[in-house]
């Protein structure tokens, strides 16, 4: 079911997010030049801002979904060590995950590379790639709704919940919602898709000035269109979990 929801507060927030991210950055890591420490250090604490952000934009769509601004920032309030600490390990996961892809994936294509035909090594990355992606993918669709879970179970009186309880719970939804999840994703990127077709059916084309001034025009609507689907995508994202826990409630209670 489809509930309203204030767009113009959820895009203003996301811009925030992203302009504080990156000033934070660009200071950060300008300050630790070639610092190893000091650039973990500065991962880590993007990370976290992003969290941050992450989950008061899904907090205020449990809670006050026709918010101001601030209403939405005030959702910060509600975060905890554990939430943090779930929020990391989530993190931690998927960049093990992707590693250790990487590396069998490095080693399969090494053995692949010594007495392989060119095509055969091309496709081994290619399959590489794809293991990647893949296991991105699902991972991700698994954990969308992982601050949606905290900001509803993990504060006020649900504190007591166990990390791998909760952790756990943050898995059964996502697999229970990943179909729908998928949909959600994949109607957002349609038009994405689109776009990149045209620039790639422009590029082989040959009109002067017009190619690059249609170019600018399709870059502009992307970057328009990504702020706003964000926004959008979000708010679908809260429906699906809210849905679901109207009916499966109980089950998170026990």
């Amino acid at each position: 079911m489809k509930r309203e929801y204030k767009l113009s507060s959820l895009i203003l927030v996301m811009l925030l997010s992203s302009v504080l991210i990156s000033i934070t950055s660009w200071l950060f890591f300008a300050i630790a030049g070639n610092s190893l420490i000091m650039t973990f250090v500065g991962q880590f604490l993007l990370m976290i801002l992003s969290l941050i952000f992450q989950f008061a934009l899904c907090s205020g769509l449990l809670r006050n979904r026709m918010g101001s601004v601030g209403e939405y920032l005030n959702q910060v309030n509600y975060i905890n060590g554990k939430i943090i600490l779930i929020n990391i390990i989530v993190q931690i996961v998927i960049t093990f995950i992707v590693t250790l892809v990487t590396a069998f994936g490095g080693a399969f294509l090494f053995i692949t590379l010594i007495d392989a035909q060119p095509t055969t090594g091309t496709f081994a990355e290619i399959l590489v790639g794809i293991l990647i992606v893949a296991f991105a993918v699902v991972y991700s669709l698994l954990t969308s709704y992982s601050n949606f879970y905290m900001a509803d179970f993990l504060v006020d009186s649900y504190r007591d919940i166990g990390l791998f309880e909760a952790i756990k719970n943050i898995f059964k939804v996502g697999k229970d919602l990943m179909g729908k999840t998928f949909m959600v994703y994949l109607k957002a990127a349609i038009f994405p898709i689109v776009l990149l077709i045209i620039m790639v059916l422009l590029a082989r084309s040959n009109f002067g000035m017009g190619t690059a001034f249609i170019f600018t025009l399709i870059i502009i609507a992307m970057l328009i269109y990504t702020l706003v689907i964000g926004g959008i995508v979000l708010a679908r994202i809260s429906d699906l979990y809210l849905d679901y826990m109207e009916a499966n409630r109980s089950k998170y209670l026990k």
